[in-house]
């Protein structure tokens, strides 16, 4: 299959809705799935995650419950979720679950415990009720449910093999220069990437009511404060960062507002495509150009982050999804590949290294920081910027740089990330008050 077809099919496969953080959220997810195989009342719930969903799930606030952890997400997952929509799956949580839910987490009949090594996203729930027990397996991605029972009795099995399944995922995109990829999305049309404004608009919505709540830590909120009493530069870089941090504000308080993922996530989706639509409003774009714009920002999310891999040490909100809505901005200013390429070679000299340490609150801090100083390399490559490959990890291409960034991510940081996860158990961050 040609890439025009491969690539169009990749974006709309790795950009779906979703209600909350997706790493709690497929928590919730897995034990719907194992309720619903066997059916009844829920008594006691058993989930095993991988370390990187446990990261991620231990310090941010779990849709609809205005709670934070994953026996959170467990439990609510059991006594209320819907497994027939996906990552919306607590959409349609009411005050009865949340009694439920409680009742469960305070007779000390939700366990969640940490299984295997960091790399792959894992998640095993069992879940015992009146009726029996139920099982679901998901792995690789949010929502690939692998293996269902019902008191033992196997109701789907797919075939998977964990030793030979790589830490990475393979993208179709590793093996195409920016040059093809930007060159095949200038040849579709506004009916062909229409989908694409649909998201961007779902997560505007998110942002517009991060700054009308007081959500999070209000880093959106604040830098408009700053920017209206004139303390901070009313400039592209601050006004695209403050709409995408008060989205992630809004989605990591647990705000009951689906947000259109990048590559199973919402931080990633919102940086993905806040920063571009509103640098067009601003620049007073619209049409085919936006769209195209909004593609590669995916499109180039989706290629970095494979090279980083799914889960890691690595955040991606700081490089991977600004690499990407940084790209498209470029392509709003009337550059082409070129300028992008030497856009990730002049962000690999930057910003790599800011560490994953789970969704929470505080992420809202690293997407501002992100976009803010990728949206100002797009203006400093647009003025000439061009950084050598002299300068440490960066590439004698920008597919190097993406590969450089890659290695920092897996292996380099394959230590780091169980570091990040032993300082974070230990020093208690599931605290439901979520203070110091």
């Amino acid at each position: 299959m040609c890439l025009e077809n491969t690539l169009l099919e990749l974006i709309k496969k790795q950009t779906t809705p979703a209600m909350g953080c997706t790493e709690p959220v497929a928590v919730s997810l897995a034990t719907a799935y194992a309720v619903n195989a066997v059916g009844g009342t829920v008594k006691k719930v058993k989930v095993k995650t991988d370390p990187n969903i446990y990261k991620n799930g231990m310090g941010v606030y779990v849709p609809n419950t205005g709670k934070i952890g994953l026996d959170v997400a467990a439990a609510i997952g059991a006594v209320g979720g819907n497994s027939q929509v996906g990552l919306e799956v607590l959409k349609d949580i009411n005050q009865e679950h949340i009694k439920l839910m409680n009742k469960l987490i305070d007779s000390g009949n939700v366990e969640v415990s940490v299984l295997g090594e960091p790399g792959l996203l894992h998640i095993i729930a069992e879940v015992e009720t009146d009726k029996g027990t139920g099982l679901a397996e998901i792995v690789k991605t949010h929502e690939n449910l692998i293996r269902l029972e019902a008191n033992g009795e196997v109701l789907l099995n797919k075939d998977y093999n964990f030793l030979s399944e790589s830490k990475k995922d393979v993208c179709v995109l590793d093996k195409h220069c920016i040059d093809e990829i930007v060159g095949v999305i200038e040849s579709y049309n506004e009916q062909d990437l229409a989908f694409l404004l649909e998201g961007a608009l779902m997560n505007y919505k998110v942002a517009q009511k991060g700054l009308e709540c007081d959500c999070g830590l209000s880093v959106g909120a604040n830098m408009k404060e700053l920017i209206d009493s004139g303390k901070l530069g009313k400039d592209l870089a601050n006004i695209t960062s403050l709409y995408t941090a008060a989205a992630s504000d809004a989605r990591m308080r647990g705000l009951s507002l689906p947000v259109m993922t990048t590559n199973g996530s919402g931080n990633q989706g919102l940086t993905a495509t806040i920063p571009v639509y509103v640098a067009a409003k601003e620049l007073g774009i619209d049409g085919i150009k936006l769209l195209r714009a909004l593609a590669i920002s995916q499109a180039l999310t989706i290629k970095v982050k494979s090279s980083i891999g799914l889960l890691s040490a690595l955040c991606s909100c700081t490089i991977a999804a600004p690499i990407g809505s940084a790209s498209g901005i470029i392509y709003l200013l009337g550059g082409g590949a070129f300028e992008m390429q030497q856009l990730i070679s002049s962000l690999t000299a930057d910003i790599i290294g800011a560490i994953c340490d789970g969704a929470k609150p505080g992420c809202a801090l690293k997407v501002a920081s992100g976009v803010a100083t990728a949206v100002r390399h797009a203006l400093m490559i647009m003025n000439g910027l061009c950084v050598p490959c002299s300068n440490g990890i960066v590439g004698r291409t920008a597919e190097e740089c993406i590969e450089n960034i890659g290695a920092i991510s897996n292996p380099g940081m394959i230590n780091t990330d169980k570091t990040i996860l032993d300082i974070m158990v230990h020093k208690g961050l599931k605290d439901k008050n979520n203070e110091c």
